[in-house]
């Protein structure tokens, strides 16, 4: 399990590691490893999810990572006694749907050394969020509440996600996506 802090030390070990074997990675994070780099929750994650690698200045799947960095991050993994999966190459499915328009022109980027992390900013969470949630009481919806979205960025997930979901949004998503606008609307 990771705080802020011993992710970031994972990730510093990952550049070093990559580092001493001449290797170099940019990596697209999402997820709850990207709101404990931006200080934007505090809660725990198991793992650091990986949308894409990019290449040739390109997004490409990050499933299966590339050998090299597997093989570093799992030497991390050994070293911190962390999970070997502790790099989470899973939400790359949502490169076939496409990324929020302006994802990586607001995305922060991060060098650990050869390692270049680029880390979806708070607007591209809450997108990623809300496409997330099946309840409004799981851990996507805590860490919407977290990200206190306005109706506006509400407005603008719900579009986005609309469009990737083959059958639409769910009644489940449709329910929590009224309850946020509620309580955004409550803010403003």
């Amino acid at each position: 399990m990771f705080h802020a802090d011993t992710l970031d030390a994972a990730l510093r070990e990952l550049g070093a590691v990559l580092a001493a074997e001449g290797q170099q990675a940019e990596l697209v994070v999402i997820g709850g490893g990207a709101l404990l780099l931006l200080g934007l929750t505090a809660r725990i994650t198991e793992d650091c999810d990986i949308v894409a690698v990019i290449e040739d200045a390109d997004l490409r799947t990050a499933k299966p990572l590339p050998p090299a960095i597997a093989e570093a991050a799992v030497r991390v993994a050994r070293a911190r006694e962390l999970a070997e999966d502790w790099l989470n190459p899973g939400p790359t499915d949502l490169l076939r749907h496409g990324l929020p328009d302006g994802f990586m022109d607001r995305a922060h980027r991060r060098d650990y050394g050869p390692l270049t992390l680029f880390i979806a900013d708070r607007l591209d969470q809450i997108h990623f969020k809300l496409f997330a949630t099946s309840r409004p009481d799981d851990k996507h919806a805590r860490d919407l509440y977290a990200l206190r979205p306005t109706r506006d960025e509400l407005e603008q997930a719900a579009a986005w996600g609309h469009a990737r979901s083959a059958h639409g949004y769910s009644s489940e998503i449709a329910q929590a996506m009224e309850h946020f606008a509620q309580e955004a609307s409550g803010r403003e």
